[in-house]
């Protein structure tokens, strides 16, 4: 999975309460006192004895394994249970913001994510790959819609101001300030085209192998060696990718 470092760094990339009514008391006629003759008989009636101690224990212990057949048991996940194409995303927000702060000058109005998708097929392989054209499709828009202030960033470097922009854009020869924009954005396109070439990320954006399931972990082998991820009691995955400087943790959802 460190491949995807290589061009992920040019993009820059959840009781109810049971409440009891009073029951309603009936008031009882008091008790006749009961002969002599009776309360001597009720007297001499030999108290109960207590239960031996073995009757006991065996009785805590079958009142002990009712209660543990009434607890529901956590089933572990099955491998059927996981065949599906799971979809994650990465946030490249604050990366991608700093660095066109810095250089472009503008920052980032909105989020910015690369989608990752995972593909568990019933064979025991996996495919895990990630959205290049569409994230290229997303920088491209937000360069083009910040155009004018990365003109003004660049004629700043020069020394001059955006009340400028058609007199440079004569210099170079264009008949307005139109034409230079949309020259520009021409430039700017090709240059992604250059840095983010779709052949080449759908090899380096792509990975693919093996996968065991064993109890709420998954182990994936790899010819660049292995990875796992962790089966939530909610159905998603927890995949950990290995990165050049940080690890990236995707919550997958299917």
């Amino acid at each position: 999975m460190k491949k995807a470092a290589k061009i992920l760094s040019l993009i820059l990339v959840v009781m109810t309460v049971l409440t009891m009514a009073a029951c309603g008391k009936k008031e009882t006629p008091a008790a006749e006192p009961e002969p002599a003759a009776q309360e001597d008989v009720k007297e001499e009636t030999p108290a109960a004895e207590p239960e031996p101690a073995a009757q006991q224990e065996v009785k805590e212990e079958t009142e002990a394994a009712e209660t543990a057949a009434e607890e529901p048991k956590k089933e572990e996940p099955k491998a059927a249970d996981i065949i599906g194409t799971y979809k994650g995303q990465i946030d490249y927000t604050d990366q991608l913001s700093a660095d066109y702060e810095e250089s472009l000058g503008f920052t980032l109005d909105e989020p910015v994510y690369m989608d990752v998708y995972l593909e568990m097929k019933d064979d025991d392989t996996f495919r895990l790959y990630f959205d290049g054209a569409k994230f290229k499709a997303d920088i491209t828009e937000i360069i083009t819609a910040h155009v004018d202030d990365i003109i003004a960033k660049t004629l700043e470097k020069k020394g001059l101001t955006m009340d400028q922009l058609g007199e440079v854009a004569a210099q170079n020869g264009y008949e307005s300030e139109g034409a230079f924009r949309e020259a520009m954005i021409e430039n700017i396109e090709e240059g992604l085209d250059q840095s983010m070439n779709q052949d080449e990320m759908e090899e380096e954006l792509e990975l693919s192998g093996t996968y065991l399931v064993s109890g709420d972990t998954i182990f994936f082998a790899t010819e660049d060696g292995k990875d796992t991820a962790k089966i939530n009691d909610d159905g998603t995955l927890t995949l950990i990718i290995p990165m050049d400087n940080e690890d990236i943790t995707l919550i997958m959802t299917k």
